[in-house]
């Protein structure tokens, strides 16, 4: 059961990591991006976004062989520091369809660094130089910010950059999640306006961290009601 108190401290602390890192907006250019938080993204992003992703799912349908080369020499880095198996294999089936390469710890979220007492600046800092992309998934709020403004100081002293892709921080966001249902819906249903959507289970998570932030960044309105405990639905209604 969520505990609001909890959540209302890890949001403060959230807080703290956004006044150190503030990721760029997209404004139509995804090179070298952070995706941290779905208030990256204008309207536009977010269509240009759906369409990339029908295009590549119907190229890799009809076993369009280019798309293997659109990542071909790049290395993902996976980092995961809680498990969490549909996200984590979500990221590697599509980074080895666009013909890139994953790396993964032999020991999942037991990385033997984290028990030799190093930090998340350090882990990220030396992944960084192994990898073009690093998926970082971790329980703490705020941490994909503070990931993000380590890589960029990284980049300060090398000669190419490092992007993160925030697979979820705790509650914090987890913006590609929210970026997949929007698409999933989209598919669905053909629009995303005029739409109803109701959210079933721990709603103070899932509707805040997870549908309900790109949504709202898609269509521009809504209302939400929301209970903090699970089992209560939570319904989305667009306008």
């Amino acid at each position: 059961m969520s505990n609001p108190v909890q959540a209302s401290n890890d949001l403060r602390q959230s807080a703290r990591y956004v006044e150190i890192y503030t990721p760029p907006r997209i404004n139509g250019n995804f090179e070298d991006k952070h995706i941290i938080t779905v208030e990256q993204f204008a309207h536009d992003d977010l269509v240009k976004v759906m369409d990339v992703a029908r295009t590549l799912r119907e190229r890799v349908r009809k076993q369009d062989f280019r798309v293997n080369n659109l990542c071909a020499g790049r290395v993902m880095a996976s980092l995961f520091f809680e498990a969490s198996t549909r996200t984590d294999m979500s990221f590697q089936a599509a980074w080895g369809r666009l013909g890139g390469h994953v790396i993964i710890a032999s020991n999942g979220v037991q990385f033997s660094s984290v028990y030799k007492g190093e930090n998340l600046a350090d882990t990220v800092r030396a992944v960084g130089c192994y990898a073009d992309v690093i998926v970082l998934r971790h329980p703490e709020v705020g941490s994909s910010y503070e990931a993000a403004y380590y890589l960029d100081r990284l980049f300060d002293r090398t000669v190419s950059k490092t992007v993160l892709l925030s697979g979820g921080d705790g509650i914090g966001e987890h913006p590609t999640q929210g970026l997949l249902d929007l698409f999933t819906i989209l598919d669905h249903k053909n629009k995303l306006d005029d739409l109803t959507i109701t959210l079933v289970g721990d709603c103070g998570t899932v509707g805040r961290c997870i549908l309900w932030p790109s949504w709202w960044r898609f269509t521009g309105h809504g209302g939400c009601g929301c209970a903090l405990w699970p089992q209560r639905a939570c319904v989305c209604r667009t306008m």
